[in-house]
C-alpha cells in the first residue's frame, strides 16, 4: 500500500503545534502556582498564625483595649501591637491559647487601666510598674483568678485597693508600692493564703492594719512603710512565722510591740521607727537572733532595755525614746552587754536637756567611725559629747549648723565598744 509521507506528516503538524502550545501553557501554569504557593501561604499562614487567632476574642479586645487607654502609640516600645497578623506583641506571652503574662514594665504607659483587664481569664502575671498610669485599680481586677504575680510599683495609681484583690487566691507577690493611694487597707486582703511578698508601701493609707494579715501565714516579706495607717499593731502578726523583713515606719501608730512578735523568729528585719508605739519593749523580741537590724527609734517607748546580747552584728536603734537607761541600771548593763556581743546600738534619751538640739539618726561608717545627726537653729555653734558609762563625758568637738543640720563624725569610737552621746548649743 503505497503511504503519502508528507501527507501523514501535514496531518501531524497540527499535533505537534498543540503540544507545543500546551507545554508554554503547562509551563506558564506551574509558574502561577509557584507564585501563588510563595505569596498565598505565607498570607494563610500569617491569617491563621496571628495574634489575634492564637486567643478568644475577649482576651485579644482587652489587649486592644489596654493599648488605647494607655497611649499605646506613645509607648517606648509597643512592636505588634494592634496587629492582628503579627505572630506577637511586645510584653505578651500567649500560653496555650490564652493571654499568660504582660510584661510592660517601665514602657511609657499613661492614662489608666481599662475594666476589660478583668477579662484576662487565663493571665498569671501582670507587671505594670515605673509607669504613669493615674487613675484608678479598676475592680475587675478581681477576677483574675488564675494572677501570681502584680506589680504596679510607681505607677502613680490613686484612689482605694479595691476589696475584690481579695479574691486573688493563687496570688503569691503583690506590690502597690509608691503610688498614691487612700483610704483603708481591705480586710480581704487577709484571704491571700498563697502570698509570699506583699508591699504597699509609699502611699496615703490611712486607718488600722487589718487583723486579718495574721492569716498571711506564707509571708516573707511585708512592706506597709510610709503611709498614715493608725491604731494598734494586730497582736496576730505573731502567726506570720515564715516573715523575714517587717517594715511598718514612718505611720502614726499607737499602742505596744505585740508580745507574740518574738514568735518571728526567721525575722532578718524589723524596722517600726518613727510612729507613736508605747509602752516597753517586750523581752520576747530577744528570741529573734537572726536579727540584722531593730529600727524602734523615735517612738515613745519606756521601761527596761532588754537584753539583746544573743544577736550578733545586729544594729539595734533606740535613740528618741523614754527608756530607762541610767548608770547602774539594767538597761545600761544590757545595752553593754549587747554591744560587747559586737552589735551597733544607739541610744539618747527624748525630751532631756541634751535633746536640745535633736541628736540622731546615728550611723556607722566603714572602720566602725560614727557619724552623728545634729539638727538646731540654723547658724547655732553645737557642741557635742560622749561618755561610755554615762557619769563621765568627754568633750569630742563642736559643729557649725549653717543650714539647721549636719553631721558629726566620731572618727575615735572605734577604740570604744560602746559610746552615749549629748550635744548643748555653745553660748
Amino acid at each position: 500500500m503505497f503511504v503519502d509521507e508528507n501527507r501523514e506528516e501535514a496531518k501531524d503538524r497540527p499535533v505537534k503545534g498543540f503540544y507545543k502550545r500546551l507545554e508554554g501553557r503547562t509551563l506558564a501554569s506551574i509558574l502561577l502556582v509557584i507564585l501563588w504557593w510563595l505569596v498565598a501561604i505565607p498570607v494563610a499562614r500569617a491569617q491563621t498564625t496571628g495574634l489575634k487567632n492564637q486567643i478568644p476574642a475577649s482576651e485579644y479586645n482587652a489587649l486592644v483595649d489596654l493599648y488605647n487607654a494607655t497611649s499605646g502609640g506613645a509607648w517606648v516600645v509597643n512592636s505588634g501591637w494592634l496587629d492582628p497578623q503579627a505572630p506577637s506583641w511586645f510584653g505578651v506571652t500567649i500560653t496555650n491559647g490564652h493571654v499568660g503574662v504582660i510584661s510592660l514594665r517601665d514602657n511609657g504607659l499613661s492614662g489608666s487601666l481599662s475594666n476589660s483587664v478583668g477579662d484576662l481569664a487565663q493571665l498569671e502575671t501582670l507587671e505594670l510598674r515605673d509607669n504613669g498610669l493615674g487613675g484608678v485599680l479598676p475592680a475587675s481586677i478581681g477576677n483574675l483568678s488564675r494572677l501570681q504575680y502584680l506589680d504596679l510599683t510607681e505607677a502613680q495609681l490613686g484612689g482605694g485597693i479595691p476589696p475584690s484583690l481579695g479574691n486573688l487566691s493563687r496570688l503569691r507577690f503583690l506590690s502597690l508600692q509608691g503610688n498614691r493611694l487612700t483610704n483603708g487597707i481591705p480586710a480581704s486582703l487577709g484571704n491571700l493564703g498563697q502570698l509570699r511578698e506583699l508591699a504597699l508601701s509609699q502611699n496615703q493609707l490611712a486607718g488600722s492594719i487589718p487583723e486579718s494579715f495574721g492569716n498571711l501565714t506564707n509571708l516573707s516579706l511585708l512592706w506597709l512603710f510610709d503611709n498614715l495607717l493608725t491604731g494598734r499593731i494586730p497582736e496576730s502578726f505573731g502567726n506570720l512565722t515564715n516573715l523575714g523583713e517587717l517594715f511598718m515606719l514612718d505611720n502614726l501608730l499607737t499602742g505596744s510591740i505585740p508580745d507574740s512578735f518574738g514568735n518571728l523568729t526567721n525575722l532578718s528585719m524589723l524596722w517600726l521607727r518613727d510612729n507613736l508605739l508605747t509602752g516597753t519593749i517586750p523581752p520576747s523580741l530577744t528570741n529573734l537572733t537572726r536579727l540584722t537590724s531593730l529600727y524602734l527609734e523615735n517612738n515613745r517607748l519606756t521601761g527596761e532595755v532588754p537584753s539583746f546580747g544573743g544577736l550578733k552584728d545586729a544594729i539595734v536603734r533606740l535613740e528618741s525614746n523614754f527608756l530607762d537607761v541610767a548608770p547602774d541600771s539594767a538597761s545600761f548593763s544590757n545595752i553593754l552587754a549587747a554591744a560587747a556581743a559586737g552589735n551597733f546600738v544607739s541610744y539618747f534619751p527624748q525630751g532631756t536637756p541634751y535633746q536640745i538640739p535633736a541628736l540622731g539618726p546615728v550611723r556607722q561608717l566603714p572602720g566602725g567611725v560614727v557619724a552623728l545627726g545634729v539638727t538646731a537653729s540654723a547658724g547655732k555653734l553645737c557642741a557635742i559629747q560622749a561618755s561610755t558609762d554615762l557619769v563621765k563625758w568627754s568633750p569630742l568637738g563642736t559643729i557649725l549648723l549653717s543650714i539647721g543640720s549636719g553631721q558629726f563624725v566620731d572618727s575615735s569610737a572605734p577604740t570604744n565598744s560602746i559610746r552615749f552621746y549629748r550635744a548643748s548649743v555653745t553660748p
